[in-house]
């Protein structure tokens, strides 16, 4: 199938949560998406492996298995909102599908979602869940997407960050509430500096070697720092992921007094800080009119990462085009 096959599945998707009470046809959903029935037909079934109308009637039905254990609503109002005329007709197609009646499942309960090998189901209140690859191929784990990330998205930050002013970098920041000194900084350069800074602390630790030295806090030496912090930092998670060694400990004796460590916890640790540090260096560098920083939220990021264009970016930014977080060569145009 063509590239843009899985962006088209997921624009049929949206239409199909968004008018599951309206009665669109065949020729009117292919309208929409500005295919032919055939190929929209084609396309579902090759990406999705279901007919559009038997997935839509199986959403369908099971909203209804919902309703029925969820609300007060008659039997004859669900089996109309299913697209059914008669409650005779909804209790038959009911029955063959989950092998009861559906007062039977009012009163008894019971699960709604029906045997789909696309994973793809009905997701109270009113949308559809759909089920990722579990089988490996080509998906990345939880670990995997939030370092690559923070490596590409600090990495915006940094280069945009050499177009300002040491004076704009330095200028005290007035974090009011929110000012938190043990994890923020005095200024801009500052967060950034203890971003970077913390990757190369907690690597050294959990490997038990010395920090390197830093030389200066100059943009283009923390963007060198960087790239050497982050790429370490890197094989240090997945290592610990990959030995499954969330639970192992150390003793920090730099710590006075010397303190003991939780690999899991000091990780979550470090994500969680940089994280902080970086929504509050991307708020300061956008109230000083710096371009808009594509894919900084990480669903605008995941999209672009997995090749889907995102339709709908956040408030974080992020569309089409785009290598994930990062702007054009050439950093800020």
């Amino acid at each position: 199938m063509e590239r843009q096959s899985p962006d088209r599945v997921r624009q049929y998707l949206t239409l199909l949560t968004t008018t599951l009470d309206k009665k669109l046809g065949a020729e009117d959903a292919a309208r929409a998406l500005y295919l032919s029935r055939f190929y929209l037909n084609r396309l579902v079934q090759a990406v999705v492996r279901e007919r559009p109308s038997s997935l839509r009637r199986r959403i369908l039905l099971e909203r209804a298995a919902w309703d029925l254990t969820h609300s007060e609503r008659t039997v004859m109002d669900i089996a109309l909102a299913a697209g059914y005329e008669t409650a005779s007709s909804f209790a038959r197609a009911f029955r063959t599908e989950y092998g009861h009646s559906p007062k039977s499942h009012r009163l008894h309960g019971g699960a709604h979602h029906l045997p789909a090998t696309n994973g793809i189901h009905f997701h109270p209140p009113a949308a559809l869940w759909a089920g990722g690859d579990r089988k490996g191929g080509d998906s990345m784990d939880l670990v995997d997407r939030m370092l690559d990330q923070d490596d590409d998205v600090t990495r915006v930050l940094l280069r945009q960050a050499t177009a300002l002013s040491d004076d704009v970098l330095d200028a005290p920041l007035d974090l009011g509430a929110g000012n938190q000194p043990e994890v923020t900084a005095e200024s801009l350069r500052g967060l950034l500096e203890r971003m970077v800074h913390t990757k190369e602390m907690w690597s050294a630790s959990i490997l038990g070697v010395n920090e390197p030295t830093a030389t200066s806090s100059t943009v283009p030496e923390l963007l060198r720092r960087w790239d050497a912090a982050s790429g370490q930092w890197g094989r240090v998670v997945r290592d610990v992921r990959d030995g499954e060694r969330w639970n192992d400990a150390f003793i920090d004796l730099s710590c006075d007094p010397p303190e003991t460590f939780v690999l899991g916890a000091a990780i979550l640790h470090v994500f969680t800080h940089t994280a902080y540090r970086r929504g509050l260096a991307i708020g300061v560098m956008r109230r000083l009119g710096t371009p808009a920083l594509n894919g900084t939220d990480p669903i605008d990021w995941e999209r672009q990462a997995s090749g889907r264009d995102a339709a709908e970016p956040n408030d974080e930014g992020g569309g089409p085009g785009a290598r994930p977080g990062l702007p054009p060569e050439g950093g800020v145009s």
